[in-house]
């Protein structure tokens, strides 16, 4: 009777510590899986920082990512398992914050002070175009070359057809120059585009309206497109002069 007794309170033990440890094990394997995961996006992060120079970033990830695998992989940072999550949101939330706006409060930090010097005077020049007074309208056709965009156009006054760029013009043969009747409609190894072709094609699109061939002859006037058959020459309204 005793030895019975006695063996059911041994083996109510051997239980429990059998489901503590089957237990032990899944929260093991759990708490592998998610740290695992974090890892990989903070691993991700750690690339896209290095390859975008971003110092601070890359040393705040990696301080984060040491943090992230000593709290949950040892037994003498329980509070730290806590309390990591929230230093981290906070920290990038709440500090990062009120410091950059600090800083950036004292520079002329904004969209239009992004770019270098000359991506500025260009998008200023681009930005305030004016007619020429008295300038040459010209008839002109969309063509398109490999996904290239260009301008196929004629000289009202001498009828000489040319393929302009923003590089500049050049003359076409008239052997190549396709014509329905009068009218010069496209040049041999070009897709001529029409309005539906071309807005239907937001690449093809933004090189048209990005277009200007220069005119030869003229410092700072080029050919701008009034529409797909008609461009007219134009200038920048600011030129730039060095101080």
């Amino acid at each position: 009777m005793t030895d019975t007794a006695t063996s059911v309170p041994q083996q109510d033990e051997e239980r429990e510590a059998r489901v503590s440890r089957s237990g032990g094990a899944g929260n093991l394997i759990v708490k592998i899986i998610l740290v695992g995961l974090i890892d990989v996006l903070l691993l991700y992060l750690l690339v896209e920082t290095y390859q975008a120079r971003w110092w601070l970033a890359f040393v705040f990830l990696a301080i984060v990512a040491v943090a992230v695998n000593f709290a949950y992989f040892t037994k003498r940072s329980l509070p730290l398992k806590y309390l990591l999550p929230g230093l981290v949101f906070l920290v990038v939330f709440q500090l990062y914050t009120m410091v950059a706006t600090g800083v950036y409060s004292f520079t002329n930090y904004g969209t239009g002070h992004l770019g270098d010097k000359a991506s500025a005077i260009t998008a200023i020049e681009q930005s305030n175009v004016v007619p020429v007074d008295g300038g040459t309208q010209y008839n002109v056709v969309p063509i398109v070359q490999a996904g290239t965009v260009s301008m196929l156009i004629t000289d009202p006054n001498t009828n000489q057809v040319s393929i302009g760029t923003n590089d500049g013009l050049t003359p076409v043969a008239d052997g190549d120059v396709q014509r329905t009747g009068n009218r010069v409609t496209g040049v041999t190894g070009y897709e001529s585009l029409n309005l539906a072709s071309l807005s239907a094609n937001a690449d093809y699109k933004a090189q048209w309206d990005a277009l200007r061939p220069p005119v030869e002859g003229q410092r700072g006037v080029y050919l701008r497109a009034l529409s797909i058959t008609r461009a007219a020459q134009a200038k920048a309204g600011y030129v730039y002069q060095e101080a």
